[in-house]
């Protein structure tokens, strides 16, 4: 929907620093601020960004958080968004998340937005992919770095939408994904290493109302997979994720069981930061690629493409 970027940012930061010892500074550009986006996400997507700064500051500091309106054609505008590639007929909105943390190590700024990356004790490293996913599929960028005089900073551009349409019919510039309808023939056997997202993903596979398992390694999986092959109960699709940390990965796996079932329909699932080693996925045997974290609306249509309907 339409919306004012300027109060989502707000109600983000508020909620997100609620009862912290972190102190917040919003600056706000007079322009209008207007955007075609899901406020629910982009809550969200900031919200994250957000937790991660006031994480990274346990004994306190403070928050900046910059929204201003620009054009890309202004060459001093691009220079500040050097890590995006913006067009120059478009106007954006651009914010700036900074923190007074120790910054962000060389070795981390190129996997902040990997999933399950972390550097903390108890984070599960789905906060900033999940950001991510939500910013791009706004047809926006997000980019992490460090100020020259201490602390991380976040930006984010996200299309602005121009005054002279901001009267226009709403057309949202989410990539969604069409909503399919009826039930799925067929039984999944899935391979995911981690517990978080094997959860997620069961509990994204009962809401579809598919039959599933769930294992953690490639051994795991060829053994299930031999052990209902030819049953009632044999698998129509394998679900693989790409590495698995202390077992055969998804490679090794779709290798051996295709020596028992060479038409076996499988996907691979990969990480931010693996998903451009996969863009040959089909050559090496996959159907389709699924990039991590997916929601729930990517999972049913990608199973809509590789699964028949039920015939009730």
């Amino acid at each position: 929907r339409k919306g004012n970027l300027a109060e989502t940012i707000r109600a983000a930061g508020d909620m997100a620093l609620a009862g912290t010892n972190i102190s917040v500074e919003y600056r706000m550009s007079k322009d209008r601020l207007t955007a075609l986006y899901d406020e629910g996400q982009i809550k969200q997507a900031i919200g994250n960004v957000i937790i991660n700064a006031k994480t990274a500051m346990p004994d306190g500091g403070k928050i900046g958080i910059k929204c201003e309106k620009f054009d890309a054609s202004f060459e001093e505008l691009r220079e500040q968004f050097f890590c995006f590639d913006l067009k120059g007929d478009t106007s954006y909105i651009g914010i700036s998340i900074e923190d007074t943390g120790p910054g962000i190590s060389r070795e981390a700024l190129n996997k902040v937005f990997d999933p399950y990356f972390t550097t903390r004790s108890g984070g599960n490293g789905l906060g900033l992919s999940i950001a991510y996913r939500i910013v791009t599929n706004h047809n926006g960028y997000i980019c992490a770095g460090n100020k020259p005089e201490g602390g991380a900073v976040f930006t984010i551009v996200i299309p602005a939408l121009e005054v002279d349409q901001e009267d226009t019919p709403e057309r949202s510039p989410v990539q969604t994904i069409p909503k399919q309808n009826g039930a799925l023939a067929g039984r999944i056997l899935v391979m995911e290493d981690d517990e978080l997202l094997k959860d997620v993903i069961g509990a994204q596979l009962t809401k579809i109302g598919m039959d599933y398992d769930l294992v953690v390694r490639g051994e795991d999986a060829l053994q299930q997979f031999k052990q209902f092959y030819n049953t009632d109960k044999t698998y129509n699709l394998v679900l693989l994720d790409m590495t698995i940390k202390n077992g055969k990965d998804g490679l090794w796996t779709l290798r051996k069981l295709r020596e028992i079932d060479p038409e076996i329909t499988a996907l691979v699932m990969s990480g931010y930061s693996e998903s451009g080693e996969l863009g040959n996925y089909k050559a090496l045997g996959f159907s389709a690629l699924l990039a991590k974290p997916f929601t729930l609306s990517q999972l049913r249509s990608i199973l809509h493409d590789h699964l028949t309907p039920s015939i009730s």
